[in-house]
Order: C-alpha cells, then structure tokens, then sequence
C-alpha cells in the first residue's frame, strides 16, 4: 500500500481536501504558537470553530455464508470498496473459538472486509498473523470503528477538536487538538465567563458552565458534563449572546485522543 506522509505541514489545501495526504489521526505540533493538531476525515459536514468528536462505532453482522479465517462478510451492503482500509472490525463471537477480538482492516468490497492477507514473504502461501483461528460463527455481533473519523460534536459526544474551517463530508482536514482556538459560542442560556471552564453544546458549540447539583459559591462552577471527558476548552473571552459566535479559547483535547 502506499506510504502517506506523517512529517506535519499545513496550508489552506489541507482544511478541506479530498485527497488523504498524511496518516489519518498524525498530531503535530507547531512549535512558534504551541499550537497541535491532527489530521482526520470528516464524516459529516463541519463549519469553523465546531467542537467535533470522533465518530461512532457502526453496528455490523458478521455472516458465516462466504466468511472466512481472512475474510469477513456482513449483512450490510453499503460499503464503499477499499475505503474502510486501516480501519478495524470488532467481533463480539462470544463463548466461541477465537472469542471477541478487532480485526484489522486491509481490503473491502461492498459486503465484506479482509482481515488477512497472503503472506508473501512465506514460501507456503499461507495467510499472515491477522487471519482468525476459527470461521466465527454465523450472525456474530461486529462494529466498525473508524480511526480519524470525526462528527460534529454535541452535548453527548466527546470532544477530540475544533474544527478549522467549512468542510466537506468526506474529506480530509485537521482540527485543532490544544493551544489557543476559535471555538463557536452560545452565551445567552449559560452566560460564558471568561477564565471559566466551558462545556460542549448541540452542534459542536460550547456553553457556559452548568451549575453543580447543590452547589453554592466555588463549587457552583464545577462542570457536571461527564462527556467533556479530560478536554479543557477555557474561553479567553465574556460572551452572553445567543451566537453562535467564534470566541477565543484555550483548548486541550489530548486527554481524548
């Protein structure tokens, strides 16, 4: 397969591009600005300074009919050929020989994915380390998981990044992972003070900081959002209106990644 690169560059080409230039999920970091980002794809259309999140695990059946110990089909039909490589096939196979393990994924068609490979540098023609010790079993439980696929964040979806600019559904960008970011804002429910921790919102915004259960003086200001998981999005700026509006922000998502 073909080498992409991993040594970091950025330009406006990259922020919405359709062609994959870099190993999806590379981080680098821009040494003047202290600045770091990571190179995804985006799977649903993204606009400047949205929280996104990486996208969700697809449910699958692994069908025993025209699988293999290097071949697994599925019951769904709607993949894109060849686009789900370097991703990977969870399955569950649970109380069966070789039981529940992720699967690499080197190959697909439209119904299945490849999992193994010819080893070609074995004179006996058989398949690499990856192939399964058994077929599984027919209807096993499977996920897709997508490495470096980012959606649009929400109230209950982690944040990984802030998106740079407008971009495609389907094509390649970097978002913004740490250092100082323009983040959209919403002011007017949860007014957003500045030096105080915010929280994601619906359609990758950030609020102001909920009030804790309870709480009174210091200890009304603890963000309750679990999914904000280690991510620290620290705005630099006061906004109360109702936005969104992009607002200077101390961001840091490393924790997530």
């Amino acid at each position: 397969t073909q080498q992409l690169a991993s040594f970091p560059w950025i330009d406006s080409s990259q922020l919405n591009d359709s062609t994959q230039r870099m190993e999806l999920g590379a981080v680098f970091f821009h040494e003047r600005h202290k600045n770091a980002f990571m190179y995804v794809k985006a799977d649903a259309a993204l606009a400047n300074g949205q929280l996104v999140g990486y996208a969700l695990a697809t449910t699958e059946t692994v069908l025993s009919a025209g699988s293999s110990v290097a071949v697994q089909a599925l019951s769904s039909a709607g993949l894109t050929v060849n686009a789900e490589i370097g991703n990977w096939l969870y399955v569950e196979n649970g109380g069966s020989s070789p039981g529940p393990t992720i699967l690499p994924i080197k190959a697909n068609a439209a119904s299945n994915i490849t999992n193994s490979q010819r080893d070609l540098n074995n004179t006996g023609n058989v398949y690499d380390a990856d192939a399964l010790s058994a077929v599984l079993t027919n209807s096993t439980n499977a996920a897709l998981i997508r490495n470096g696929h980012v959606i649009v964040g929400t109230a209950t979806v982690v944040p990984v990044g802030v998106a740079l600019a407008t971009v495609t559904s389907g094509y390649f960008t970097l978002i913004q992972v740490s250092g100082v970011a323009l983040v959209q804002a919403v002011g007017s429910g949860t007014a957003i003070v500045s030096g105080v921790p915010t929280v994601a919102g619906a359609a990758g915004v950030i609020t102001g900081t909920p009030v804790q259960p309870g709480g009174t003086g210091a200890t009304a200001a603890i963000p309750v959002n679990l999914y904000m998981g280690s991510a620290n999005v620290i705005p630099l700026f006061a906004f109360t209106g109702a936005g969104p509006e992009l607002i200077p922000c101390r961001v840091n998502f490393m924790g997530n990644l």
